[in-house]
């Protein structure tokens, strides 16, 4: 075994019977020491064989011997792992401080070798971690002795697609979030300052994360949104450091503009208020605004997305002065102005009775709707719906709201008209 590293891959197959010897190599292992000194054996090659058998056929006692070795001698173990590693099928569950020695120990200015190493590790937040920990030496010890632009991908690491996500978070300002976001702003940032590439975040890594959290939660949506923010952090390192005929800049290029993120922002934040009747209109707006990308003012490639539905599960019934503040300040009508119609009936339907005009009114930025006679129709024709030719037989309070709504769209009218004899009285 291992006499020449490629054939490494030959003779991989395991068979059944071998099995029936498990307890012959567990006595082997129990008396390891004692045997390599009497036969002067060499201490890798020998465990090496009795763990390359243990791992297929007896995991237990693997992982016994391990600890024993590492109790021991660390590099014995490491050492064994690198140069038997094709022959371990099964994965080896050690945390953190395990991988983080494991990579320390080897020392060997080869690249391929640390490879090796970090493909132990089967889960994205010890991988991640690891990386972050040890990115200044990793940068030192095999980028930076040969650095040279033609040769960046050469030293890339690359996130496997066995790996898997534990979902460990961390909490901030009562917020929980991934703990694999602290790990890739860092790895980021230093990235960004030392202009090198460590590792590749693709798309197939974006959506699997992002496959983690479709639940419509308030804190899924805050992780939607940051995890965002995380890829445009990386994509713009990318389009900075790599050809656009790369295959690493063409990965991020095309799952940029597909925006998982934002699609996925949108459908939770709305499944969100489906789910939880009890979120009152001001809160709606808070969390659209600040975390659906659809409906932001700097997002123009979204004009096609903007949905007028998002507004459905607004009541609008009952406002005050704070949220007219609020919602006016963000300026649907800029938002929606590829598609004014859709936005102003859905707003305008939101009339229920007519005390609701006055607080529609309010709501809607007149001077940012280029033609008028959009909203004053609109706003004329849902009068008409509720009131008709009824408000002769009005009385009282009911009387006085329809007044003053024929005198505030009169007044709207007077004032933004855009042609002759354009009365709605």
């Amino acid at each position: 075994m291992n006499s020449n590293s490629k054939d490494n891959g030959k003779n991989m197959d395991r068979k059944s019977y071998l099995k029936d010897f498990s307890s012959k190599f567990e006595e082997l292992a129990s008396k390891a020491e004692q045997i390599i000194k009497e036969n002067k054996y060499n201490t890798i090659e020998f465990y090496g064989i009795i763990l390359c058998y243990l791992n297929y056929y007896d995991l237990k006692t693997f992982s016994s011997v391990i600890d024993e070795l590492l109790s021991k001698n660390n590099n014995d173990i490491f050492e064994i792992l690198l140069i038997y590693n094709t022959h371990f099928k099964n994965p080896i569950n050690k945390n953190f401080e395990f991988f983080d020695k494991f990579n320390l120990s080897n020392s060997q200015k080869d690249f391929s070798m640390f490879k090796i190493a970090i493909n132990y590790i089967k889960d994205i937040e010890n991988f991640l971690k690891v990386i972050d920990t040890n990115k200044e030496d990793i940068y030192a010890t095999y980028i930076q002795p040969e650095k040279d632009p033609k040769n960046k991908e050469k030293y890339i690491i690359e996130l496997e697609n066995y790996l898997t996500f534990k979902k460990e978070e961390k909490v901030k300002e009562g917020i929980k979030y991934p703990i694999i976001m602290d790990y890739i702003n860092s790895i980021l940032a230093y990235s960004k300052t030392n202009e090198v590439f460590l590792i590749q975040f693709t798309s197939d890594f974006w959506n699997y994360i992002l496959n983690c959290y479709k639940e419509p939660i308030i804190n899924n949506i805050y992780t939607c949104s940051k995890l965002r923010e995380v890829f445009i952090i990386y994509r713009k390192l990318v389009s900075k450091m790599f050809d656009k005929k790369s295959k690493i800049y063409i990965d991020a290029k095309n799952y940029d503009e597909i925006d998982e993120f934002a699609f996925l922002l949108d459908q939770i934040i709305k499944g969100y208020f489906i789910k939880n009747k009890q979120v009152i209109d001001i809160d709606k707006l808070v969390i659209i605004t600040k975390y659906n990308p659809y409906h932001g003012h700097n997002e123009t490639k979204y004009s096609n997305k903007i949905d007028k539905d998002i507004f459905d599960s607004f009541s609008l019934s009952s406002i005050d002065d704070i949220f007219i503040g609020n919602f006016k300040e963000i300026k649907f009508e800029l938002i929606f102005k590829e598609n004014i119609h859709k936005y102003v009936s859905k707003i305008v339907s939101k009339i229920k009775k007519i005390s609701d005009f006055e607080n529609i009114i309010k709501l809607i930025n007149f001077n940012l709707i280029k033609n008028k006679n959009i909203i004053l129709d609109s706003l004329v024709k849902r009068y008409d719906n509720i009131l008709g030719k009824g408000i002769g037989n009005l009385s009282g309070k009911q009387l006085s709201e329809a007044v003053k709504v024929v005198a505030d769209l009169a007044f709207i009218n007077f004032i933004y008209k855009e042609k002759k004899n354009n009365s709605i009285l």
